[in-house]
């Protein structure tokens, strides 16, 4: 079915597991519901991340046209799963690993010939094994890329569920508020010079959502210098974290209005 127009076409309680749908051509008058068993695509069962990619954000717009958020968003969820997977394409971690200490072993070598009378080939060799630790033999194949794409798609996972999970990104603002409160109840809070220093937690807990809602009383601070720094890495979480929640709230439902 590549490529297939299947404008107007009834595909309720239809079957198209296992189906090639790359290049096929939704519209309104496409007869969906939710007894039609789309399952896995060819595409994705194949592995051809890319192409799954563009045949499930087909079905997703298709089905949000109808209104059927629930299912749009399972498959806009598949999608991202796919982009994951595509991302992850190239050496393993464990291969990056035997490519640095392969690196570690033979660049050293290379660089006390640099030195010496071979020294210009050494320069080279070492430059060479640096460029396939990091870059790899084809574009897109080297161990910077792979370690670089597959830590920002975990954290892209991880944190919102690829910024449709407003609730997860809720649970990490109050995991975050929760933890603070307890290093603050550690350090103490100073509520001012003629006030004493308390442990309180319910102290703690006020100063911890001051600082990560950035409203910043002045007289309420740590009672440590350490826990300043500390702080200052919660304000820059709670703006982080803010902005992730609005960003997730935005994805998963502003396109219902």
């Amino acid at each position: 079915m590549g490529e297939a127009h299947l404008e107007g076409a009834d595909l309720r309680k239809a079957s198209l597991r296992g189906a090639y749908l790359r290049g096929a051509v939704l519209d309104y008058s496409t007869k969906c519901d939710r007894e039609t068993d789309w399952g896995v695509p060819a595409e994705e069962a194949d592995g051809k991340w890319e192409e799954a990619v563009g045949v499930l954000r087909i079905i997703g717009q298709h089905y949000r046209q109808k209104g059927d958020y629930d299912r749009a968003h399972k498959f806009y969820l598949r999608e991202m799963r796919c982009h994951h997977r595509a991302m992850q394409e190239g050496p393993s971690l464990s291969q990056c690993f035997r490519m640095l200490m392969e690196w570690v072993r033979k660049v050293p070598k290379f660089g006390v010939r640099v030195v010496s009378r071979k020294g210009r080939k050494g320069f080279l060799l070492a430059l060479e094994w640096s460029r396939r630790l990091l870059f790899g033999e084809r574009k897109g194949h080297g161990c910077l890329r792979v370690v670089g794409a597959r830590t920002v798609w975990a954290v892209h996972r991880w944190l919102w569920n690829y910024g449709a999970a407003p609730a997860r990104v809720f649970g990490w603002m109050v995991g975050v508020v929760c933890l603070w409160t307890l290093l603050f109840s550690a350090a103490g809070v100073s509520l001012g010079a003629a006030e004493p220093v308390t442990h309180s937690w319910w102290r703690a807990l006020t100063l911890s959502l001051i600082t990560f809602s950035t409203l910043g009383y002045g007289n309420w601070h740590p009672a440590q210098d350490w826990a300043h720094l500390l702080a200052g890495i919660e304000a820059i979480a709670g703006v982080l974290l803010s902005a992730a929640f609005l960003v997730s709230l935005a994805t998963k439902y502003v396109h219902r209005d």
